[in-house]
C-alpha cells in the first residue's frame, strides 16, 4: 500500500503532563496535534493509507513520534488524546538507540535517527517540503503519495527544505491547513480515478 506521509519539524516538542491534563499545551504542540488530528481522522473513521511523523531535535539526532494510520489503536482526534500519546511516546524515545524504532502498544512508532537517513529512505517515494508563499495556486502536487514536509521553521526545516533529494511545493497556509488541503486534492483525485 502506498503512504502519504506529512512531517512537520519542530525545533522541540515540549511537553508537560499538568499542561496536558489543564488543556493548555504550548504552541508547538497545539500544531502537533492538530496536525494529527488533520492528516488522520475523518468523520467517524482513520486514513490508513496516511502517516503522520512528530519530528523534532538536531539534523543529527532526531527523534520522530510516528502516527501510523493502519495501525494506530486507541488515540483519539481529540488535543488532550494526541497531546497525551506525544508524550508517553516521547519519554519512550529516550530509550531508543539512534538508527533505531520502536512501536508502542498502541500502534506509535518512536524513531531515532538523522536527517539524511529520513531524507534518503522518504525520497525513495517522493520528498516534497513546502515552502511560504503568498499564492499558493502553483502547487505543483501530481502525486499524493509520499512525504510532505510542513514545517514552521527552524534547522531540521531548513535542512529538508535545502536536502538534494527534495523537491520544493509552494504554500501561504498553517503546517494543519496544509495537510487538509493535501488530503483533500489527494481525495477527489482518488475520487475522480474511482469514476473512470
Amino acid at each position: 500500500m502506498s503512504v502519504r506521509r506529512f512531517v512537520l519539524c519542530l525545533e522541540s516538542l515540549r511537553l508537560e503532563w499538568d499542561a496536558i491534563r489543564r488543556g493548555d499545551n504550548p504552541r508547538d504542540v497545539v500544531v502537533a496535534c492538530r496536525c494529527v488530528n488533520a492528516g488522520l481522522f475523518v468523520s467517524k473513521d482513520i486514513r490508513r493509507d496516511v502517516e503522520v511523523v512528530v519530528l523534532y531535535g538536531l539534523a543529527d539526532d532526531l527523534t520522530g513520534i510516528v502516527f501510523p494510520g493502519d495501525g494506530l489503536r486507541r488515540v483519539s482526534p481529540d488535543e488532550r488524546s494526541i497531546s497525551f500519546f506525544l508524550k508517553k511516546a516521547s519519554e519512550r524515545a529516550v530509550d531508543v538507540d539512534h538508527g533505531r524504532t520502536r512501536r508502542l502498544d498502541n500502534g506509535i512508532i518512536v524513531i531515532h535517527s538523522d536527517i539524511d537517513t529520513l531524507a534518503q529512505e522518504w525520497s525513495r517515494s517522493g520528498l516534497y517540503v513546502v515552502v511560504p508563499r503568498s499564492d499558493s495556486s502553483g502547487m505543483g502536487i501530481t502525486r499524493f503519495h509520499g512525504t510532505f514536509v510542513v514545517g514552521v521553521s527552524g534547522t531540521i526545516f531548513e535542512a529538508l527544505v535545502n536536502h538534494q533529494e527534495a523537491q520544493r511545493i509552494v504554500g501561504n497556509h498553517s503546517p494543519e491547513r496544509w495537510i487538509v488541503e493535501i488530503n483533500w486534492r489527494a481525495d477527489r483525485v482518488q475520487g475522480m480515478t474511482s469514476e473512470i
